[in-house]
């Protein structure tokens, strides 16, 4: 390991904190200045949130830049992308290319305070990648299931905000062998030779198999379609509030607290086959499981919060910041999770008929869960319209300058149910509103709302 001095970042607004120092990836093109290491010819970059599954040697008979396409949250999966992501590139160690870089990357400006919008500029005339196959985006799990074959893969980049090394081997014990964050973690077992027994799959069998509970979930709890609050918002569309940094927290915190819900019914259904099987004697170990459910989704929200964008902690006009609305939500299911099990294990250990009992309740909590689930894309839309519609200002912590943060969007313009006439109005008064039982809290020193 070879530590270098960072690169100055020339935007004068940083979103996500984790992008202060992305600039120091152009130090990659110094490596043939490294005192004691061979000369290259070439490189293959990547990111720390990847795993490397075959050899990457081929990519060094490709020119530079060698880059897989960028499939972001505002594409479709099943079209070509036309930038790449900088994940993983095979580029040639040249000062004279650090040098260009360097003294013109304050000429092209990053909305999100990253690197990827120089490299994008620098490299027009990129080699594409097969994305299935090199810097494999871990997402396409699920976007493009058909297309995954692990066997081909060469690399898999673990791009959002939960990494692998957030979360835990239990989490996927249930999951596909091919399935990217279990793959992680069995890589991560032979690299530490941490032990971790692995369990075999539970087979799905009996009158109600978890597989069958899987699939009522998505029937009695249906997807957000384009009626949904988060992604049509209050008449602004779903790409104008995808192009809030601040949507990721919100969203990602909503489909975490799905899965929780899905994961009690799948519980849910597993005690209730083995309680018709045979007895229900392992009522409590379903417990331990949904605690431990639990306390993985709230570690996810918490680390989410600690690297979240700075707009995701704006209050305006005293609603409450997105990350303090989903603060509240957790904090309420909190309550609701430890009172249920709760009572359910002390229901248990008196030894009273649990067949249908666990399954009721777990049933029953999983539909609070998702009533909290609506109720954070709900306050959290009207928090991220109040921060869009009004101009505010990100202290620099260094030099306690402040920069303005210029509204984009015409909110009068937009009105077009009757909430949203009654938010307007309370904003266009300039009147204290709180929203969700919360909010009379000053906003944080660093973010505040302008005066105007």
């Amino acid at each position: 390991v070879v530590e270098v001095p960072t690169v100055a970042n020339p935007n004068n607004i940083v979103i996500f904190p984790s992008f202060t120092d992305n600039y120091t990836i152009l130090r990659i093109w110094q490596l043939n200045e490294i005192p004691g290491l061979p000369q290259f010819s070439k490189a293959v970059y990547l990111d720390g949130d990847m795993l490397v599954l075959q050899s990457l040697d081929p990519l060094c008979a490709l020119p530079e830049l060698s880059a897989a396409q960028d499939l972001g949250a505002d594409r479709s999966w099943s079209t070509t992308a036309p930038e790449f992501n900088a994940g993983l590139m095979v580029f040639k160690p040249s000062l004279e290319m650090f040098d260009f870089m360097t003294q013109n990357a304050g000429a092209v400006p990053s909305a999100s305070g990253g690197v990827q919008p120089l490299l994008r500029a620098v490299f027009t005339d990129w080699t594409r990648l097969d994305h299935l196959q090199d810097n494999v985006n871990a997402h396409a799990y699920d976007h493009q299931r058909s297309s995954w074959n692990v066997a081909r893969m060469r690399s898999i980049h673990f791009t959002g905000p939960l990494k692998p090394c957030f979360t835990k081997p239990r989490q996927y014990h249930d999951a596909p062998d091919d399935h990217p964050y279990k793959l992680w973690h069995r890589a991560n077992q032979q690299r530490t030779q941490v032990d971790y027994a692995w369990p075999a799959r539970r087979e799905t069998r009996g009158r109600l198999p978890s597989a069958l509970a899987s699939g009522k979930f998505e029937d009695w709890f249906v997807g957000h379609g384009a009626d949904d609050v988060l992604r049509s918002g209050f008449g602004f569309g779903e790409t104008r509030y995808k192009e809030m940094p601040c949507a990721h927290v919100v969203k990602h915190s909503a489909a975490a607290l799905r899965a929780f819900a899905k994961d009690l019914i799948q519980t849910a259904g597993r005690g209730m086959e083995q309680c018709l099987e045979s007895s229900c004697a392992d009522a409590l170990e379903a417990l331990w499981e949904v605690q431990q459910a639990w306390a993985d989704t709230g570690d996810f929200r918490r680390i989410l919060a600690r690297r979240t964008s700075i707009d995701a902690e704006v209050t305006v006009y005293n609603f409450l910041s997105p990350v303090d609305v989903t603060a509240q939500v957790y904090e309420a299911l909190e309550r609701l999770v430890n009172s249920a099990l709760g009572k359910a294990a002390s229901r248990l250990l008196a030894q009273e008929d649990s067949r249908m009992f666990l399954f009721s309740v777990l049933a029953g909590l999983a539909e609070q869960v998702m009533d909290q689930e609506r109720l954070l894309r709900w306050q959290a839309t009207h928090s991220m319209t109040a921060i869009a519609t009004t101009s505010w200002k990100v202290e620099d912590p260094v030099d306690n300058v402040f920069t303005s943060i210029e509204s984009t969007w015409e909110f009068d313009q937009t009105c077009c149910r009757r909430w949203d006439v009654l938010l307007a109005r309370i904003i266009a008064a300039g009147e204290p509103h709180t929203l969700g039982g919360g909010g009379g809290e000053p906003p944080p020193r660093s973010h505040r709302p302008d005066s105007q």
